[in-house]
Order: structure tokens, then sequence, then C-alpha cells
């Protein structure tokens, strides 16, 4: 595998695509990424917040021989509003929400296929509400937000495979173990009390997986595409059966160039 193909492996678990060598040994690449997501976040006995956004993710990576440093910012730049129903009364509400993510990552590559990389993630899902819930067997015009953090380390391994100059392959899971902590505002025109809120503390584990195709365009810009699923539970919440359930889907294509 020649060095121009690991550095396009390495720099596309660093999220920022492939790229050409600028020097003998240090590459600097910047990126910009734009991601279709579906996001499900279920926060206890409450019901299935989802709905797709669009985001998008500039990053920043550092590749040194088989080493690289990355961070990146994933937020969302549109949500698309969801009427549903909800409740044996068959009531409808309107969700938004919205995702950020800030990921730092350090990676080192092994072998020409192999890599193992760990990092910080501080991640940060939003939704708003409102429509009508049965409140003392009346319907009752509610709005509800709820911001749920998590934030601590993960690590993972990728495996990767070059085609030449065409552009490389490469597949990753990472484990993640995280703090969280989910916070709810209810808002109701005839209940009492009319506001109720509550805050609940999470242990939060999952699994992240990856597939990518990096490539180059022209000259020293590169494009990438893919997929990344995610799963996350939260346990040990005081107040919220069940815990927290998080998972969302990400189809996304970046562009990366060198300095």
């Amino acid at each position: 595998m020649t060095r121009y193909s690991r550095l396009a492996v390495a720099l596309a678990f660093a999220g920022v695509g492939s790229a050409h060598a600028a020097g003998d040994d240090t590459l600097v690449v910047g990126s910009l990424d734009f991601a279709f997501k579906s996001l499900e976040l279920t926060p206890g006995r409450d019901a299935t917040l989802s709905t797709p956004m669009i985001s998008i993710n500039p990053g920043l990576a550092v590749a040194y021989g088989a080493a690289y440093v990355s961070v990146g910012y994933d937020t969302t730049i549109y949500s698309e509003g969801r009427t549903h129903l909800q409740g044996d009364a068959a009531l409808p509400a309107t969700i938004t929400m919205f995702r950020s993510d800030i990921v730092a990552t350090l990676g080192y590559r092994f072998l020409d296929s192999f890599s193992l990389f760990a990092g910080w993630l501080h991640g940060e899902t939003g939704a708003h509400t409102n429509g009508f819930r049965m409140q003392g067997g009346t319907p009752s015009f509610f709005v509800q937000d709820v911001s749920y953090v998590e934030q601590g380390p993960f690590a993972g391994m990728s495996f990767s495979h070059a085609f030449g100059n065409k552009g490389s392959i490469a597949a990753s899971v990472a484990y993640a173990k995280l703090n969280g902590e989910l916070s709810i505002t209810s808002r109701y025109a005839t209940a009492t009390p009319a506001t109720q809120s509550q805050v609940d503390d999470a242990d939060v584990k999952g699994l992240s997986y990856s597939l990518i195709w990096t490539g180059t365009l022209t000259g020293s810009l590169g494009y990438r595409v893919g997929a990344k699923y995610t799963r996350y539970n939260g346990d040990n919440i005081a107040d919220t059966e069940g815990g927290i359930s998080e998972k969302y889907t990400s189809y996304f294509v970046g562009f990366s160039n060198y300095f």
C-alpha cells in the first residue's frame, strides 16, 4: 500500500476523506460533510421522539506518519417538523429536533489495513413538541422541551482496503461509555401544576458502525461517501422507567482539501 493510500485510509476515520500528501511526513486536511440523518430518542416512559434531519460537519485533521489527530463539529441545519398521534386517545402532536456533536479523535495505523483510535465525544439532542395530551380525562394543550446531553470517551478499530489511486474503502466499529443528562420541561394549558420538570442522569453505553469510501477528485481535492449507524442506551435514571434509548442512521457525502 502506498503512503498516499495509507494516509487516505487513516484520514477517512479522522472524518476528512482522502487527499494527496502535502509534505514528506505531515499532512493537514480540512473537510466539509453533509449528512442526512434519521434520529430516534426514547426518554424512558415517554413516547419515542423521531424526525429526519440534515446536518453539516466541518473538520480538521493532522496526520504525521502513521498517526493522526482530528477534531470535528456536526450540527443540524434542517429538521423536518413531524406530526404524529400519541397515546390511546390518538391526540396529535408536532415535533422538531436537532443534534450537535463535537468529536476529537487520536488514531494510529499499526498495519496497512488495521488501525486503532480513541477519542472524546460531546453530543446534544434537543426536541420541541407541542400538541394535546389527556389531563384528568380532558385534552390539554401542552408544550414540551427535551434536552439530552452525553459526553465521554470512545475507542474503536478500523479495517481498510485501498484500490490503488482509485480510492479506499474502510469499515470501523467503536464503543462509547458516556455520562448522560436528560432534562424534560412540560407546560400544560389546563393542569396542576401547569409546569412540570425533571432532570435525570444516566450511564450511557453503546456502539457505532461506519462504512466509508474515499477518493480523489482533482489535485488536492478529495471526496468521501459513507454511512454510519449508532445505538446508545442509558441506565440508572432515577425517575424515568426503562432508561434512555437513542439510535440514529447517517448517510453522508463530503469534500476535503489539504493545505
